[in-house]
């Protein structure tokens, strides 16, 4: 039977400052059977890998500080494994990188590693004046990296290669968000 993961509230709200507390679920197309995966209190963002054994996925412990997690769905008993410190992860056809945003001392920036959380590096290098590198999604080919760029209060859509060069606007007119291949 064909099982998907999301994230869900249940209805739960903090009292201290009216947070919504999410966690991560698994379940089939009919909701029967649905077990939480984890703890919470904020995990969200949960993307599968392509052979469908892994889930990475956003969570949020403390206020801004957000932390990449991986789960081995292979496992008896899945544990979360804390690999980065970022946000909005992406993984590729292949499975053999996550792509994801780490914040810097000048604002958020593209990184790379593997699904283990071994082999991080920065995925290119951040034009002048451009804030912020968010929300990346990689090709089905595997080769680039399309993102959301803040530049000069816009949003532009912008591609990289996977290897960090050839970095150019996508859209010269316009904003846009959430870049989807």
């Amino acid at each position: 039977m064909a099982q998907f993961a999301y994230a869900d509230s249940q209805g739960r709200v903090r009292r201290s400052g009216g947070r919504i507390e999410t966690r991560l679920w698994m379940t089939g197309p009919n909701r029967r059977g649905a077990r939480v995966l984890t703890d919470g209190p904020r995990d969200h963002g949960v993307v599968c890998s392509p052979d469908g054994r892994l889930l990475i996925y956003e969570s949020e412990a403390e206020p801004g500080r957000p932390f990449i997690h991986a789960l081995d769905l292979t496992d008896e008993a899945p544990a979360p494994r804390r690999i980065a410190r970022g946000r909005d992860p992406a993984i590729s056809p292949l499975g053999d990188w996550v792509v994801y945003s780490r914040e810097e001392g000048d604002g958020w920036r593209l990184w790379r590693m593997r699904p283990d959380g071994s082999g991080k590096s920065a995925l290119g290098v951040r034009d002048q004046g451009q804030a912020d590198e968010r929300y990346a999604t990689v090709s089905p080919d595997g080769r680039f990296v399309a993102y959301v760029a803040e530049e000069e209060d816009r949003q532009r859509i912008r591609v990289r290669r996977m290897d960090g060069t050839g970095d150019r606007i996508l859209l010269e007119d316009g904003d846009g968000t959430l870049p989807v291949w």
